[in-house]
C-alpha cells in the first residue's frame, strides 16, 4: 500500500534490544495526507544496522510539514482478546521540492525532534496508552 502526505507528529526513534540480544532501531512518526478529509495513519519502521547512515539523514531533512512517500504493509496484532492494527513502513521517500512545510511549523527552528533519549520505564512498554 502506498500513502502520500505531511509529516504532523516529532519523528520517534527507539533502540530496543530482543529476548535474543539483538538490537534494532524504530522509527516512528504520524503523517497526514491532504484533501478535504484528510486521514492520518501512524507508521512504524524497522531500521537494520547497515541503515542507520540513512536513519540519520532522514531525521535531519524530515520536519513537520515535510511532504513524505511511504509505502507500507498493513498488519493487525492481537492483546489480551483485541485487536489493533499496525502499519509497518518499508519504504519512506522525501520527494524533491515538496518538503516545505504547510499551516504549523516545528518551533524549535524545523530541526528534528530526537526522542530516543526519553527514559521509558517497564511499566509503559508492556501497557497500551487506551
Amino acid at each position: 500500500m502506498e500513502f502520500t502526505g505531511r509529516i504532523c507528529s516529532p519523528l520517534s526513534v527507539k533502540e530496543i534490544t530482543s529476548k535474543k540480544g539483538e538490537k534494532y532501531t524504530i522509527l516512528e512518526f504520524v503523517a497526514e495526507e491532504e484533501g478535504n478529509y484528510p486521514q492520518k495513519g501512524c507508521f512504524k519502521s524497522f531500521i537494520k544496522k547497515e541503515q542507520i547512515d540513512w536513519l540519520d539523514s532522514f531525521t535531519q531533512q524530515a520536519t513537520i510539514g515535510s511532504m513524505v512517500e511511504i509505502k507500507f504493509n498493513l498488519g493487525c496484532k492481537e492483546f489480551n482478546g483485541k485487536y489493533f492494527n499496525e502499519l509497518s513502513a518499508y519504504s519512506i521517500h522525501l520527494p524533491h521540492g515538496t518538503n516545505k512545510p504547510k499551516g504549523k511549523q516545528n518551533r524549535n527552528n524545523d530541526k528534528p525532534v530526537d526522542t530516543s533519549q526519553v527514559p521509558i520505564s517497564k511499566e509503559s512498554e508492556d501497557d497500551l496508552p487506551f
